[in-house]
């Protein structure tokens, strides 16, 4: 009879599955009574000399053992390791899961002397056995040939003939091998029907059966319908049958269950309960999604996953439960395992930069205690230090049970180049781990190329801003986290980026076979991307945190600032397309760093050499730090109301640490303020105390912090105000700087100022970044900030700045209140909120497509001043819905119209023209 069309039999627990296993058989059923649920059993009825009981009993089975000396202090090694040679095993549950209760004999693994007898149980690091001074734990069972003849060799003791061998041989030399001295239970599908008699009733007795071990290694295969094919075709592949899930389901309340690449044969994996129960939902989600991936549940060609959600989502939570999941459950589960290894990994390497090592430390230990074993690899001084890493990196991949996790940073991966390249280093990590990934956005980084050679089998890459500049950057991380999914670059490039970076150009803007195409292209790649990357905003937070409002104030320039700013664009003589060139990104930046304060010039490089000689110069250091700079003065008179009229705490931020030397003179000698300050030359030890002090002591008031350095990592929960003092060109650095206060933890009101020069380079950067944070919106698949429906033209072209417009970077908008609310509306200011599809009279009709008809020469003034106005409008529209959502208040034009912050309300106005409010 055909197995899959047999009666159901329950799963039976297979006590004895063939005669090499190490295991004691089980014991002889005793009853005449046949089974229940139908399920008939056979009484092997045994004659001959053969003892399966004496062939368990024949093989000594080894394993390794750590153990120390006992001691009261809090943090305790094993120093030491021995063999243990098991006399006998017992099954015992313990913690949920089922293990071996070991009765062994330990020998020191370098001398051979005989140290104790105890019983320890195995697979478990919460078990520690004693005996005398010593205390013992289980490390791994010793499986490889060679390992155990060096310790039979040492400790001296006969390596006695394996089951295997015995059962070989008396194969050989006997035509029919049978059992004595017990009885064994047998499924009736595998007698044949011929050898049979009846006893009585209920029982029936083989005559002289010839039993192989493949016989008995036969496993039970779940019975499905004739006619469902797909089922039975799986059910063919299908591995052996699994064992018991971890947690039961029906006890824990909400259960987070995986979900199975095959629903009929894989165990249930079960997110620990005392970490699914902290979850929030987009968490619970994130986990799933992150398992879908790593284990092929999505599919056969994806291998990592990108957790791209933004700040404060809890991405090291999400990934921690994951780990630890993993660490102790796998869908493959058996009831027994050699090894009781139980989880799909061993060993997670999680690399991350050197200031979020103890970041990523500090979340294991309040997750999870000392449930894992974590260590961390931190950047040393002195001779051997890299020889020191080198033997504790390798000690963690070769010693089984002491450490499961290693966090190393970005640059410590080069340092141990030596190991990461080693053959079967592969087959010792079993999860990679990359925080902030977009650290491997570049395709010839050498810390990107050894983890690429590595190829490891599973892979999370965690970062808020997976897209920063181009799709280039985006394959490299793809292609990094999924070789091949993507094709070659060049098949990227053909596929994807020159489709759409067309449809994005301002001169293909209107011919709409590019358009369409970059159109279709945007959607394919989306579609494809979102297999494996998951991004989220921070508007989920909004039900949990305290409400965030944002502020971007345009600052008036100063007179000073002005004419030195004239100055040196007349000196380049900008209105030269080659100097251009030669100059603009020395020019840039010293553009940006004449609308923090022109004091920055000072020290300039690009300035001295290039236009201190030809200029009318800067003016000397004055006692008035407020006077030469327009954003200055805001920043004072915001310290000035804050701190007059409420308890709250300040943090202000710069890319510049001489800007924060400034700032840091005017919080000391005018306001006397109490700061701390954190830069890029504030030690990695310190920076936790550093934080913690500033939201723990009520008596320090502001943080000074450099952008780049704090970027990443740092829970500012203490203060509830954020000044941006200035402007990057990478949109991510400034999200990741403002996101600092708003979160978990947070119980105020936060209030984020972004200060920006109006009419000068501060602007422009500020229009540039909303075009590259749509770039990343729309390719991740992120439509918070965007209308679903509209025009669709204006979602398409996103690149809206040209040529022209790189040109206007290095011109300065005397007569504006705002250059961005410029190109945004005609409003008043009045603070009423714009709605995004008031087109007003933006849409032209113009229906002509210049890539394929002819225009007559009388017309082509009227079409061109057409395309113009149109571009003008389009821009003007695109720019609205990067903006949608803020109110526009101009503050010359009333004071009856009330901001939200009262602080802004009541603030000197002479040096604001314009606020922007969400």
């Amino acid at each position: 009879m055909n197995n899959l069309l047999k009666p159901f039999v329950p799963p039976q627990r297979a006590e004895f599955n063939d005669l090499t296993d190490k295991r004691r058989p089980m014991s002889s059923i005793k009853s005449n009574k046949a089974p229940m649920n139908g399920s008939q059993k056979v009484k092997i009825k045994t004659t001959g000399s053969f003892s399966t009981n004496s062939v368990s009993q024949m093989t000594n089975e080894l394993c390794y053992i750590l153990y120390r000396k006992k001691s009261t202090k809090k943090n305790k090694t094993w120093g030491l390791d021995a063999y243990g040679v098991i006399s006998s095993k017992k099954e015992v549950a313990y913690n949920y899961e089922m293990h071996q209760r070991l009765f062994v004999k330990v020998y020191n693994s370098e001398s051979g002397n005989f140290i104790a007898g105890l019983s320890i149980i195995d697979d478990s690091e919460q078990h520690i056995a004693t005996y005398g001074n010593f205390e013992f734990q289980f490390s791994h069972y010793l499986s490889s040939k060679e390992e155990i003849d060096q310790a039979y060799e040492l400790i001296k003791i006969k390596k006695v003939t394996s089951n295997a061998d015995i059962i070989k041989k008396r194969d050989a030399s006997q035509e029919n091998m049978h059992i004595n001295d017990s009885d064994i239970s047998v499924d009736q599908s595998y007698i044949n029907n011929d050898n049979i008699e009846e006893f009585d009733d209920d029982i029936k007795v083989i005559k002289k059966v010839k039993l192989v071990a493949s016989d008995l290694t036969r496993k039970f295969v779940i019975p499905v319908k004739s006619q469902n094919k797909d089922q039975i075709e799986q059910y063919n592949m299908a591995k052996p049958l699994p064992g018991k899930p971890l947690f039961d389901k029906n006890n824990i309340k909400n259960p987070l269950i995986m979900n199975k690449e095959n629903a009929y044969t894989d165990v249930d994996v079960i997110v620990d309960p005392s970490l699914s129960q902290i979850l929030r939902e987009h968490q619970r989600i994130g986990v799933q999604f992150m398992y879908d991936c790593i284990m092929n549940v999505k599919s056969k060609d994806i291998t990592g996953c990108l957790l791209a959600d933004e700040m404060g989502l809890g991405k090291t939570l999400m990934t921690i439960t994951l780990i630890w999941t993993l660490l102790k459950q796998s869908p493959k589960q058996k009831l027994y395992s050699p090894l009781n290894e139980c989880g799909v990994i061993k060993k997670v390497i999680i690399v991350c930069p050197v200031s979020l090592i103890n970041n990523w430390k500090l979340e294991f230990k309040k997750w999870l205690g000392i449930k894992v074993g974590v260590k961390i690899l931190n950047t040393k001084t002195g001779n051997n230090s890299a020889e020191i890493d080198k033997q504790e990196f390798q000690n963690f991949l070769n010693v089984h049970k002491v450490f499961q996790v290693v966090i190393i940073s970005y640059e410590k991966v080069l340092s141990l180049k030596n190991i990461f390249e080693n053959t079967d280093f592969r087959d010792k990590a079993d999860l990679l781990v990359c925080d902030e990934a977009h650290k491997l956005k570049n395709n010839n980084s050498k810390i990107l190329q050894i983890l690429k050679n590595v190829d490891f089998k599973k892979k999370i890459l965690l970062t808020g801003t997976p897209i920063q500049n181009d799709l280039q950057e985006f394959y490299t991380i793809c292609d990094f986290l999924n070789p091949g999914y993507f094709g070659n670059l060049n098949q990227f490039k053909k596929n994807y980026i020159v489709p759409i970076s067309k449809a994005r150009n301002t001169e293909s803007r209107f011919n709409k076979d590019l358009v369409e195409l970059g159109e279709e292209k945007s959607n394919a790649l989306i579609e494809e991307t979102s297999k494996f990357i998951l991004r989220r905003t921070n508007e989920i937070l909004n039900k949990f945190l305290p409400p965030k409002r944002d502020y971007i104030i345009f600052c008036k320039p100063t007179k000073h600032q002005v004419a030195v700013t004239e100055s040196i664009l007349a000196t380049l003589n900008i209105g030269s397309e080659l100097s251009l060139a030669a100059s603009s990104l020395g020019l840039i930046t010293l553009l940006k760093k004449i609308c923090n304060t022109p004091k920055l010039l000072e020290s300039d490089t690009f300035y001295k050499n290039n236009i201190e000689s030809n200029n009318i110069g800067i003016s000397k250091v004055k006692s008035d730090y407020s006077s030469e700079s327009g954003k200055i003065k805001v920043l004072d008179n915001l310290l000035a109301q804050i701190t007059s009229t409420t308890n709250d705490k300040i943090v202000i931020i710069s890319n510049y640490t001489q800007t924060l030397d400034i700032i840091q003179d005017l919080l000391k000698y005018k306001h006397h303020l109490p700061f701390i300050r954190l830069d890029g030359s504030t030690p990695a030890k310190l920076r936790p105390s550093i934080v913690k002090d500033f939201n723990t002591n009520s008596h320090i008031k502001c943080f000074l912090l450099s952008a780049k350095s704090g970027g990443m990592g740092l829970n500012l929960i203490g203060g509830n105000r954020l000044i941006l003092f200035d402007n990057d060109w990478n949109p991510a650095i400034d999200q990741q700087a403002m996101g600092r206060v708003h979160r978990d933890g947070q119980k105020k009101e936060c209030f984020i100022y972004r200060l920006v020069s109006t009419g000068m380079i501060d602007e422009k950067i500020l229009q540039r970044q909303v075009t590259k944070i749509n770039l990343s919106k729309k390719i991740l698949n992120d439509d918070t900030d965007f209308e679903k429906e509209g025009s669709k033209q204006a979602t398409n072209n996103s690149d809206i700045f040209d040529v022209e417009d790189l040109k206007d970077l290095f011109t300065i908008k005397k007569n504006t209140r705002s250059n961005t609310h410029d190109l945004i509306c005609d409003c008043i200011g009045d603070g009423k909120l714009q709605p995004v599809n008031d087109t007003q009279d933006y849409d032209i009709d113009i229906d002509i497509d210049i890539s394929n008809k002819f225009i007559e020469g009388s017309k082509v003034v009227d079409v061109l001043n057409k395309f113009e106005e149109r571009d003008k409008n389009e821009k003007r529209k695109f720019m609205k819905q990067c903006f949608k959502g803020y109110s526009h208040f101009d503050l010359s034009f009333t004071t009856e119209h009330k901001m939200i912050d009262s602080i802004l309300n009541n603030i000197d106005r002479t040096d604001i023209s314009f606020v922007l409010e969400k």
